[in-house]
């Protein structure tokens, strides 16, 4: 296998910025950049090969500019996004499927900001498809879009985690340095008026957000020098307004690729979001992992600039109904029990902890299926602590195997004992306890 290198060194254009000569004379004597050149190479191009003949469908392309009497350079990859490159080397990936053509624009930055500036077409294919996401994320109708609010209504619309360290339970997969965030969270607040829109295009998939502000998390806000913890305008963010593209890709990180959220795996598709841009939560970051994606919600992962040291992942919820503070999301009934029905609970959707043990409670009683500790009568369901010698039964129903759910409103009306010594417990428990 080989690969093809794009060399040229052609120079195209120049322009100067110069205000006046005293101020020239700051800068000290200001000398465009000259004798540039560029190499582009495919990552996986075989010639040989015409399967291979645009590269191996990762649609990644390297590359390297030099030039004489230059500070740093710029690349416009011709797909919408453009990234500084202080040392000429960078790697970008067209993510457009098929194999097409883009002009890449680079230009070589000077003493004052005074520029030179070339061009070179690369043709490169790409072979990544995840049409179900992008038309969830966008809503699948070209230039129509789709508004995506924090889901402020829900607990845990945001958390944090380590990026890449495991302690033996995959914590780089989820919240686990913090996940005690409640429904409209008061430092939070700031931030619940954003709105982002995702909208189909001819050409891919554009990104807006249409109302700030930014929300900088303390660990990120001692980095760049503000206030932590707290919503900024865009003289902190100037990235945060604008129409940007968004790129989807296969996800890289460990998350995506060894871990899982909830007991399930990540969706393994990534978007990028052009020119710095960000959903509101201001991390130095762009690329978000999809955890998982609906019509109705999006959960989302971001790694923070790794350079602030702290090693964090941020998770985040959105929905794309705008949530009403105050009121219920949660109308549509999907699972009841009224214990209608006499005799043992429904075992459709009803099942047991049976035995003794303790529980890791210490609980002194043997949980049965008795009808002396459970039963179904007069409408309710009664479950009955008794004493039986030297010891106790009861019992413990759960619908654990048989139903569950991700997001909504529990109502439960029941009777409790008061005698000292008996403990009453209606728990909502994760599937993987």
């Amino acid at each position: 296998m080989k690969n093809i290198k794009y060399i040229l060194g052609l120079f195209l254009a120049l322009t100067f910025f110069v205000s006046c000569e005293e101020e020239s004379k700051e800068f000290g004597d200001i000398i465009a950049p000259s004798n540039i050149q560029v190499e582009a190479e495919i990552e996986g191009q075989d010639l040989s090969n015409p399967e291979l003949m645009y590269g191996d469908g990762s649609g990644f392309v390297s590359f390297e500019s030099n030039a004489t009497n230059v500070i740093s350079y710029s690349y416009n990859f011709g797909d919408g996004s453009t990234v500084v490159a202080p040392s000429g080397k960078i790697k970008h990936r067209y993510t457009k499927v098929g194999v097409n053509t883009f002009t890449v624009v680079i230009s070589a930055i000077g003493t004052a900001g005074v520029t030179s500036t070339t061009s070179m077409d690369v043709m490169v294919y790409s072979s990544f498809s995840d049409v179900e996401a992008e038309d969830l994320l966008s809503g699948g109708v070209e230039g129509a879009g789709k508004t995506w609010y924090w889901a402020a209504n829900l607990p845990l619309h945001v958390g944090m985690g380590t990026a890449n360290d495991d302690y033996g339970n995959g914590e780089f997969a989820y919240e686990s340095w913090w996940n005690a965030i409640q429904p409209w969270d008061e430092e939070k607040g700031c931030m619940y008026t954003n709105e982002f829109v995702f909208t189909k295009t001819a050409d891919g998939i554009t990104f807006e957000q249409t109302v700030g502000p930014a929300f900088v998390p303390g660990t990120y806000a001692g980095f760049i020098g503000v206030d932590g913890d707290t919503c900024h305008d865009e003289t902190v963010a100037p990235n945060m307004f604008g129409v940007k593209n968004v790129a989807l890709f296969p996800s890289g990180t460990k998350a995506a690729l060894e871990g899982s959220y909830n007991n399930v795996p990540y969706r393994k598709t990534a978007f990028e979001i052009s020119d710095g841009g960000f959903m509101g939560w201001m991390v130095g970051s762009s690329t978000y992992d999809i955890i998982s994606i609906d019509e109705n919600y999006m959960r989302v992962r971001i790694v923070e600039d790794p350079a602030t040291g702290v090693g964090a992942a941020w998770y985040q919820l959105f929905t794309s109904t705008k949530p009403v503070q105050g009121g219920s999301e949660f109308t549509e009934l999907v699972w009841s029990d009224e214990f209608e029905t006499a005799g043992a609970p429904d075992a459709a959707k009803w099942t047991y902890d049976l035995g003794a043990g303790g529980w890791g409670n210490g609980e002194k009683q043997t949980y049965t299926n008795n009808p002396e500790n459970v039963v179904v009568a007069n409408g309710v369901l009664k479950i009955t602590a008794k004493k039986d010698g030297d010891s106790y039964t009861s019992a413990r129903l759960k619908t654990q195997g048989l139903y569950d759910f991700t997001y909504g409103r529990v109502d439960i009306s029941a009777k409790l004992p008061a005698s000292q010594g008996t403990w009453p417990a209606l728990w909502m428990l994760g599937t993987n306890i």
